[in-house]
């Protein structure tokens, strides 16, 4: 049997009924428990014996998936058997016409042994030979996290249903990405942690996401794809108009070595992966943080470009500051006293003493006098030199409450949305770290839902930027 790409991955929308083969008193029924709380459809239970579970009075269970009756369909499967069970499983996955199931056995080539890896390579042969269309998810990953059908595989997970597509081999870096991408304000569509990848790979679900009306922004862990299959990956980044966010793990020589151990992958060269990614499109990035930050402003803004940027800032030490990370990142800081038009312009805005013309812009005198903020804003952002604002909004301003008449909780963030409405480029904020959580909290709420991003450090902003310029 063979398949193109993305191998039934698009049955996922149309998942009616799950099958949680190999259910466990010992382990608590930790997943049939999950499924049960929030999946919204058909559940059943395969375990030996099928006697009925208690606690689950409403799960019909069965000896084998081939014992649920002919009429009843069984769209997704999720293997726990131990790893010496999952060919049969897999046979009588096939035979009850089962297209996707997720093996979370591990012990396979996982293993670094050669036991592991001869069981592996039998599992792909049952598969390929056996499998009646079926294909498989991992093993030794979590499976499939599609929140839209409540399908999760923890029940902490959220159940909130956005349009962040992952795919990684790693499942608590996937559960790590699912719930810092949610916190931020951007939940996931569908996460697939697929493992040692042995039948559905990152190929498979790059090209799933890259048509998927449900996703908007791709992001990928992945510590090596299959040999021989790097035109094909270079093909699916290069044909996908979403952004995508790549992490590589195995950068350095640790981290391989900690590669080949976790998920057996052939890890390669990073100058590769580097250049890959460059050629593709692709924003090939380092940290955890990194994946948050960078898909703050690519789900704002795309890959906008921000080569050169405008802060107007109510410090002026902190701006200082602010242009020397902007500088060590590769984004220029234009000069203002040079372009005589614009100084002109900020000029008549700016007719306090103490308050910069230059750039960064010091408007901390003007805070409260949000009207002459917006005009200073429009103007620098519509001048060709500048390709993205950078707005400080320090908590402890706002929350002095020194102008009663003035409500720079709710009135900067109109005003930015405002300027954002009238000039066509990127405006991402600044909001520091220094208590005052609950004004942060408001302010950095009011903005993501204007499509405004909100940072805690320039440090985080000038990353973001150098991540997305590469990719140009």
């Amino acid at each position: 049997m063979t398949a193109s790409f993305p191998k039934n991955l698009p049955a996922i929308h149309g998942i009616r009924s799950i099958a949680d083969i190999g259910a466990s008193r010992k382990r608590h029924y930790t997943y049939l428990k999950t499924f049960r709380a929030t999946f919204k459809g058909k559940l059943y239970a395969i375990k030996p014996g099928a006697e009925p579970i208690p606690e689950f009075p409403d799960v019909p269970v069965y000896a084998r998936v081939t014992d649920v009756p002919a009429g009843e369909p069984v769209d997704f499967a999720f293997i726990e058997v131990p790893r010496e069970q999952v060919a049969g499983v897999i046979r009588d996955c096939a035979r009850k016409g089962v297209k996707l199931a997720a093996i979370f056995s591990s012990g396979f080539a996982d293993a670094g042994t050669d036991e592991g890896r001869q069981l592996q390579a039998e599992l792909a042969r049952v598969i390929e030979e056996e499998g009646n269309d079926l294909h498989v998810i991992g093993p030794n990953g979590m499976g499939l996290y599609y929140p839209r059908l409540g399908i999760r595989w923890r029940p902490s997970l959220p159940t909130a249903h956005g349009g962040a597509g992952i795919v990684a081999q790693s499942g608590g870096l996937c559960n790590l990405l699912i719930h810092g991408l949610n916190a931020a304000g951007m939940p996931v569509s569908t996460a697939l942690s697929i493992g040692n990848a042995m039948d559905i790979t990152a190929l498979d679900a790059l090209e799933y996401f890259k048509d998927d009306p449900e996703t908007d922004v791709v992001v990928a862990y992945l510590e090596g794809i299959p040999n021989g299959s790097g035109k094909a990956f270079m093909r699916i980044l290069g044909e996908c108009r979403k952004p995508v966010i790549l992490v590589k793990g195995g950068r350095t020589s640790s981290g391989s070595k900690a590669a080949r151990s976790h998920t057996a992958a052939i890890v390669g060269n990073f100058a590769a992966w580097q250049a890959a990614a460059r050629q593709a499109g692709a924003i090939l990035v380092e940290t955890f943080e990194d994946v948050i930050d960078v898909a703050r402003y690519v789900t704002c803004y795309g890959k906008a470009r921000a080569k050169s940027a405008c802060m107007l800032t109510l410090s002026g030490g902190y701006g200082v500051i602010c242009s020397d990370a902007l500088a060590s990142h590769g984004v220029a800081m234009p000069d203002f006293s040079r372009n005589e038009s614009l100084k002109e312009s900020l000029r008549q805005q700016l007719v306090s003493i103490g308050t910069s013309v230059g750039n960064p812009v010091d408007v901390g005198a003007f805070i409260y006098e949000v009207d002459k903020l917006e005009a200073i804003a429009r103007t620098v952002l519509a001048d060709t030199s500048v390709d993205v604002l950078i707005f400080e909004i320090a908590p402890l301003y706002v929350a002095a409450g020194i102008r009663p008449d003035v409500h720079l909780e709710t009135a900067l963030p109109a005003m930015l949305e405002r300027v954002k409405g009238r000039v066509p480029k990127p405006i991402v904020v600044i909001t520091e770290d220094i208590g005052y959580d609950d004004v942060k909290a408001d302010i950095s709420a009011r903005l993501r839902g204007m499509g405004i991003p909100v940072f805690d450090d320039i440090s985080h902003v000038a990353r973001t930027f150098n991540y997305v310029n590469a990719s140009r």
